[in-house]
């Protein structure tokens, strides 16, 4: 975890401090579950209807809620400015590991797809949207054991050496 670059989205408006909530963190990130189901469940099986569009979004939502419930136990909300661009910023320094930069790039391709599908009337292919559902397992299944962590130690009222005081954790 890089604290210092979550320090610097707070200083350039585009995450918030506030206090730690293990309540919101959990509720935030109970909705995940059903996100990916309801992905998989979008996507269908040949021959039904598809919304490849929403099942994408559900993907992407997942991995955006992950990220939002990680902030919260940090005591970091998204700020007003671009929140969806911000959720990037901060899962790259959630993970702030250069071996996950490929999965950091495709949660950005999804975020863009996302966008173009919701503003832009695109369209999103059959690929794209089952490749959003592995990103969103992979990139859960990274996030897990920091939320567990983060969540217990929200939990406990042990902060540790955290992000408002800045550095690595």
């Amino acid at each position: 975890m890089n604290g210092d670059a979550l320090n610097r989205l707070c200083d350039e408006g585009r995450l918030r401090r506030l206090s730690p909530s293990a309540g919101a963190a959990r509720s935030i990130w109970d909705g995940i579950g059903t996100d990916l189901r309801s992905a998989a469940l979008l996507l269908g099986q040949k021959g039904e209807l598809q919304d490849t569009g929403r099942a994408h979004e559900c993907a992407y939502d997942a991995v955006f809620k992950g990220v939002v419930a990680i902030l919260r136990c940090l005591g970091f909300r998204l700020g007003a400015m671009e929140q969806r661009v911000a959720a990037v910023q901060a899962l790259r320094a959630i993970l702030d590991d250069p071996g996950h930069a490929g999965l950091m790039t495709d949660f950005d391709r999804m975020r863009e797809k996302r966008n173009s599908v919701a503003y832009e009337g695109g369209k999103t292919t059959i690929l794209e949207a089952k490749e959003a559902i592995e990103t969103a397992h992979s990139l859960l299944n990274l996030l897990r054991p920091v939320y567990e962590q983060e969540l217990a130690r929200t939990f406990r009222g042990d902060r540790g050496p955290g992000p408002k005081e800045g550095g690595r954790r």
